[in-house]
């Protein structure tokens, strides 16, 4: 009798451990068991998730609803997890423990209060360094991989303003132009024709053109807005972008041909605060996109099993 009991009480204790330690899914040697999804979820209902890069790629809404998406999103930290370790990146001592002042200070909690929040989350001091050292490497990998690569122009973020607002964040633009001159002449008309007709074959051709007959210029023109050219050059360069020629351009003086040399976004002061906020807002957009496709196609290369 004893024995039988002894095989009941191993058995029970046994089976029950098992379910506590069922592997949901395997992510290369790495496992996620029911457990670590148990307690993930404790710790995102509790804020401890707050500043995961990860939560930038997820509703918290649905992972607090969803067990699958939840599971997806531990899958995602394991991946990245593999992927930091591989590229044995060190975060210091001291820059760890001003990251934890700086998440104590944040709840208002004294270090007593905070020591007692964290036991009662099931953390040991030695545990919460580590949760939250994963989690500064994991920004630091982010930061070289993705962050630093990310570039745009103050014509992308215009661009942005009339995609997201409606209205342009820069209404005016200054230009750098050089301009082939031609006298107003029948050889002039005759001979700027020709060259423009050889700098559609060749675009480079107009920077080796010199001047070789009689009253012909290559002239430059810095710091120029539109608003000060004639209303013919100014309609003929509005919708120029950098790089491209004008047609010849009949004027009183005589005939032009314009190639924008570049062209500088101009803000006013009353845009300057709204261009800040809308950098920040297309850096997180694509941020956000290409983080999710870079770590989409990572996860692919992984060898992950999923136990139903």
């Amino acid at each position: 009798m004893k024995y039988l009991s002894l095989f009941l009480f191993s058995f029970c204790y046994l089976t029950s451990a098992q379910t506590i330690e069922k592997t949901l899914a395997i992510v290369e040697t790495e496992m996620i068991s029911l457990m670590d999804l148990k307690e993930a979820k404790k710790r995102l209902n509790r804020g401890f998730f707050e500043d995961s890069l990860l939560l930038t790629l997820f509703e918290p809404s649905q992972l607090k609803k969803t067990e699958a998406a939840f599971l997806n999103f531990l899958i995602y930290e394991k991946v990245l997890d593999l992927l930091v370790e591989q590229a044995e990146l060190k975060i210091a001592d001291a820059h760890l423990k001003q990251e934890i002042n700086n998440r104590r200070k944040k709840r208002g909690l004294s270090k007593k209060a905070f020591s007692r929040y964290l036991v009662k989350n099931h953390f040991t001091s030695s545990s919460y360094k580590e949760f939250l050292k994963k989690d500064l490497l994991r920004r630091l990998f982010v930061q070289r991989e993705i962050a630093e690569k990310i570039r745009f122009s103050d014509q992308d973020l215009n661009e942005y303003a009339r995609q997201t607002q409606g209205t342009a964040l820069f209404t005016s633009f200054e230009y750098e132009l050089t301009y082939l001159f031609f006298p107003k002449t029948n050889r002039g008309k005759t001979r700027s024709k020709d060259i423009s007709h050889l700098i559609l074959k060749e675009a480079s051709f107009f920077d080796k053109w010199e001047p070789k007959e009689k009253g012909e210029k290559k002239k430059v023109l810095k710091k120029i807005k539109l608003s000060s050219l004639h209303p013919t050059i100014k309609r003929a360069i509005k919708n120029l972008s950098t790089g491209q020629v004008s047609p010849v351009l009949s004027l009183p003086s005589g005939y032009h041909i314009f190639k924008v040399v570049w062209k500088t976004p101009v803000i006013t002061d009353k845009n300057k605060k709204r261009k800040e906020k809308l950098f920040v807002l297309l850096f997180e957009a694509l941020f956000k996109k290409r983080f999710k496709l870079w770590l989409e196609e990572k996860k692919n290369k992984t060898f992950i099993q999923i136990n139903s």
